[in-house]
């Protein structure tokens, strides 16, 4: 069996779920698996295993009754040849509050409510009497019927959040629809505010001062938390000292207390543009675990010895405490590297700046031999007005400032989890296995398609594979495009207590570590670590590691965990649940921060109606083409009712329609130029028409109707830019 199967090729544990699928334990075990359902407007659905194998199809008569988001027993009852799986609902396990979020769509002769989620069902009706403030617009919280026979039975509303045109309220939709925890209970926020703000004498003498340091953090612009600070030293030989802290969120936050209740339960921060859903209490993430210039600070810390080339030495781990010398931003770094005039209080820092970013570029061509990959696709900034409306869309900047940052947190979760594997300490690891052998075989047939050599073996694909892919794509026209693809082909990380590997970072051990302040599992490899420390303390071994790929004992084979017993270690069946559970909470994050910015995208091209742009083609399909915009940094769709008259054939392996009739050729890549026509802001979905593109060939069917009002005829269409809104915390520490 290839490395990385062992998880997809395991038997599902027949009782593995969630707390809210748990059976009782004096209760017979289910010869059935447990997840967690996911429906369909047209009634079918899915199951997600928990193990991170293939989602089930469950056909609309084989559900058993469950609703999107039910905890459902499944059997699987048949496996296509290409892996796809069928099965049925045995029973629902644990059904979820049955609360939906919607659009009041209609009021007269009855109020009709149409789900923001499509997976809710179509639409509902709400029985009289209700508030005035429910109009036409305004969005609602309703708590549902289950399905019966008839199922004539209205909703029931629960809350009016308000029109949904209103800034903010986008973001109350995406809360509740995505069941995101928002206020803290007063048992966390009592024990939170219970934590002194000044570290005690004795605490700081028992760790290892790193205050005299030229330590510094640097993030975004608009970050509140600072979980992490760096310092990059010279070695008198040759070589450098990098020194990860990590604010050392373990020591404030117990396990099994009210607050590591409260965390494990949120499993990660959410960044939605202009505001954010901490993981932990603004007591904790931005006060005592934020490593603010100047104010000691107690931290977890990796330090790292590197040659003059880039290649590892030692590594040690400490319990410490710094006090950092200056709270930078990116942009500030970035300018400095490019030779921006240096303010007084920054000259005693450039020498370092310049010193981190020259072990970064080694760090990332080490990283690169190895096959890491790096998309370096941009990341979409909103800018938001100063009602907090979306007034644009820009792209990101990354310089080398993020990419100093993304290496030096690479080179700290290796480190860790390298030590951990070596100890046989139980973790939860960052694991991103091989693609699917039938994705890199499209894949490949698409890229040989566009006259570039790709014929790796698609069960033993390697990142180096992936590596020279991206570098020949380097500077061609549907380069974004492949990109995408190939992104689209990998396997989706996930958390598990295994160590597969991550095949992106073309790393053999890694983990997350660098931000417990906004992820759960970073908290867990925290106490992981110490955990692991104090044990080699106890039996006199030394708490240094070799350098990562030089083991210092024998390891289980990969894939495989040692049993334990000893007092402080999680369970094993713990463990699988607790990296199924975080895994599901980072996706509902990231869809609710990507719909987030789909809904903003749309509210400012809603703005733009009857604007002409240029952009390029990214996707196209056989229903039309999707063009990314220059001015505003989204997609729109340009269907093929938009184009020329003709009759298109469309081309899947060279990413193109070609006309019949008149030859004209439409591929990925292409400059064009459209006229947004329509939004539909609910749905985030922007529709254009085709005003020329390259190569020839207009189309004015659209704009010689006349139903586009000019720009300046309509009001407010230029907002003015004031505030930058976007996520707190800076792209470098995404989630890989």
């Amino acid at each position: 069996m290839r490395k990385g199967k062992t998880a997809r090729a395991r038997t599902e544990p027949a009782t593995q779920t969630d707390d809210a699928g748990r059976r009782d334990p004096g209760s017979a075990p289910s010869p059935f698996a447990i997840a967690r359902f996911e429906g369909h407007r047209d009634g079918f659905g899915f199951v997600n295993p928990t193990d991170g194998s293939r989602d089930v199809f469950i056909p609309p008569h084989r559900t058993g009754g469950a609703l999107h988001g039910d905890m459902v027993e499944y059997r699987v009852l048949a496996t296509a040849p290409d892996g796809r799986r069928e099965g049925a609902v045995v029973r629902v396990a644990a059904p979820t509050g049955q609360t939906v979020v919607g659009l009041v769509t209609r009021v007269h002769p009855r109020i009709e409510v149409v789900p923001f989620d499509p997976r809710a069902g179509a639409s509902f009706g709400l029985s009289p009497p209700v508030p005035a403030s429910v109009a036409e617009g305004v969005a609602v919280t309703l708590e549902i019927p289950r399905p019966g026979p008839g199922r004539t039975a209205p909703a029931r509303l629960l809350e009016v959040l308000g029109p949904i045109s209103r800034p903010g309220v986008d973001i109350e939709v995406l809360i509740r629809k995505h069941a995101l925890r928002v206020e803290f209970p007063e048992t966390v926020l009592r024990e939170t505010d219970a934590i002194p703000e000044e570290i005690p004498g004795e605490i700081l003498a028992e760790r290892e001062d790193f205050s005299r340091g030229c330590v510094v953090t640097i993030d975004g612009d608009t970050a509140r938390d600072f979980d992490d600070a760096v310092s990059v030293t010279a070695v008198p030989r040759g070589g450098y000292q990098l020194a990860v802290h990590i604010a050392d969120v373990a020591h404030y936050v117990p396990v099994g207390s009210a607050t590591d209740i409260e965390a494990r339960l949120r499993g990660t921060s959410v960044y939605f543009p202009g505001r954010a859903i901490p993981m932990l209490p603004p007591a904790l993430s931005e006060n005592v675990c934020s490593l603010m210039p100047g104010v000691p600070r107690l931290v977890q810390s990796v330090i790292m010895s590197f040659d003059s080339r880039g290649n590892p030495g030692r590594v040690r781990f400490a319990d410490g405490w710094i006090k950092s010398r200056a709270r930078l931003t990116y942009g500030r770094v970035n300018a400095l590297l490019k030779g921006a005039p240096v303010e007084p209080p920054e000259k005693p820092l450039l020498a370092e700046i310049h010193r981190m970013n020259e072990l970064a570029l080694l760090l990332a061509q080490k990283r690169a031999a190895r096959g890491g990959l790096d998309f370096d696709l941009p990341e979409p900034e909103v800018v938001l007005d100063a009602l907090g409306a979306a007034a644009g869309v820009r792209p990101a900047q990354r310089g080398p400032a993020q990419r100093l940052i993304e290496e030096f947190m690479i080179a700290a979760n290796i480190a860790v989890a390298h030590d951990l594997v070596e100890a046989h300490q139980d973790v939860l690891h960052r694991v991103h296995e091989r693609p699917d052998p039938l994705k890199v075989a499209e894949l490949a047939k698409v890229v040989r398609a566009f006259g570039l050599d790709f014929d790796p073996d698609p069960e033993e694909v390697e990142p180096l594979d992936f590596r020279s892919l991206l570098d020949r794509m380097g500077g061609r026209p549907e380069e974004r495009t492949l990109g995408r693809l190939l992104l689209r082909t990998m396997a989706l990380a996930r958390y598990a207590p295994e160590p597969l590997g991550h095949f992106g970072l073309a790393a053999k051990d890694y983990l997350h570590f660098t931000s417990p302040i906004r992820r759960y599992p970073d908290l867990v490899a925290h106490r992981a670590l110490r955990s692991s420390r104090s044990s080699r303390s106890a039996g006199g071994a030394p708490e240094s590691s070799a350098p990562a790929g030089k083991s210092r004992r024998a390891r289980p084979p990969r894939g495989r965990r040692e049993e334990k017993h000893e007092a402080g270690r999680l369970a094993t069946d713990a463990l699988d649940h607790l990296g199924a559970e975080c895994s599901r909470l980072e996706r509902a994050a990231e869809g609710a921060e990507r719909e987030s910015l789909a809904w903003k995208r749309a509210e400012v091209l809603a703005g733009r109606l009857g604007d002409e742009m240029d952009g390029t083609l990214s996707t196209v399909t056989p229903q039309g083409v999707y063009v990314e915009l220059d001015e505003v940094y989204a997609e729109g769709f340009l269907p093929v009712s938009a184009l020329p008259a003709d009759r298109y054939d469309y081309d899947p392996m060279r990413l193109a329609m070609r006309g019949e009739r008149t030859g004209r050729v439409y591929r990925a890549g292409q400059r064009v130029r459209v006229l947004v026509a329509r939004v539909d802001r609910i749905a985030q979905r922007t529709e254009l028409a085709l005003v020329g593109c390259e190569g020839g060939g207009v189309s004015t069917a659209l704009r010689n109707k006349g139903q586009y009002a000019p720009r300046n005829a309509r009001g407010g269409a230029d907002k003015g830019r004031q505030d930058r809104g976007g996520k707190a915390r800076g792209r470098a520490r995404g989630r890989r």
